[in-house]
Order: C-alpha cells, then structure tokens, then sequence
C-alpha cells in the first residue's frame, strides 16, 4: 500500500510540472499580419477628434517581443495576436482592435488609431 501511494504521488508530481511547464511558452506570431511599425495618426475623446501632442508607437517583432514609445521614452515588452488584433504584455499592457486596416486601442479614455508605417 505504501508503494503504491509513493508511486501516485511521484506521478501527480511528474504530471503537475508537464502540464505547468506548457504554460510559459510562447504563441508563435512570425507569421502574423500586425509585425511591424504602428504610429499613432488619430485620437477621440469623447466623440471629438483631438490633435496628438506627442509621438506614439509600438513595433512588433516576429518573435513576439515588442516596443512602445510614448513620446519620452521606448519600454520593452511582449505581444500576442488576439482574434481581433493584437495585445502588450509585460512592462506595458494594451489591447489593440483592428479597425480596417488599422488597429485601435484606448489610454486614459483616448481612442488612438494606428496606422502601420
């Protein structure tokens, strides 16, 4: 009896760390329609089209990793495609909806629009 519950447990050990093993890895995205350079062209508040003040960007790469600048600075971070577009994780996290062929995404009650460069 005693073998046979030392054998369970080495199993449910050995299945825990196979299947939480699976979830840190990454989606495969170098085939994906968003690589590349996104600039922000347009923004709305509240209905009423608002000039941009400073430069916006994101740049995907095919390896997943990702880069935002935010008109300061550039913060590294990571990306995955969604089914309507594409989402920031890590340092900086946003969810971008494709728009034609453009992609969306909201900041502090802003909607900006991208447009790929």
């Amino acid at each position: 009896m005693r073998k046979y519950l030392s054998l369970t447990l080495c199993l449910i050990l050995v299945m825990s760390c196979a299947l939480l093993s699976a979830c840190g890895e990454k989606t495969d995205v170098s085939g994906s329609k968003y690589i590349g350079t996104w600039k922000a062209d347009k923004m709305s508040m509240l209905g009423e089209e608002e000039p941009l003040e400073y430069e916006l960007y994101v740049t995907l790469n095919g390896d997943g990793t990702a880069e935002f600048f935010d008109g300061e600075s550039t913060s590294s971070c990571e990306w995955v495609e969604t089914d309507n577009g594409f989402k920031l994780k890590g340092g900086v996290k946003l969810t971008f909806k494709a728009v034609g062929e453009d992609v969306k995404t909201t900041i502090v009650g802003a909607d900006i629009v991208f447009t790929r460069q």
